[in-house]
């Protein structure tokens, strides 16, 4: 036989050696499947701990409307962030 032969061979025996031992595990009737037994929840009680922030008031002439949403609100949450942008500008040419 040539080397060829004995490799191939070999390689037959192997492969005939996995898929035996591949279909004995996955037809083994003794083995339970554990993806049909159903899952355990088990339901466990995470403490919360809440923290109490104090409110922060915001200057009028700053503060933007959320609530308000008509066209006068927003032009002047318009002009208010106008204003605030120009004495960013101012402040950053000096």
């Amino acid at each position: 036989m040539t080397d060829t032969a004995k490799t191939t061979l070999w390689v037959i025996i192997i492969l005939v050696l996995v898929g035996v031992i591949w279909w004995f595990v996955g037809s083994n009737p003794d083995q339970q499947n554990p993806l049909n037994q159903p899952a355990v929840v088990q339901e466990v009680e995470i403490p919360v701990a809440t923290t109490t922030e104090p409110v922060v008031v915001e200057d009028a002439s700053t503060s933007i409307s959320v609530q308000d949403k008509t066209d006068a609100t927003l032009e002047m949450d318009l002009s208010k962030v106008d204003e605030q942008l120009k004495a960013l500008k101012a402040d950053s040419a000096n």
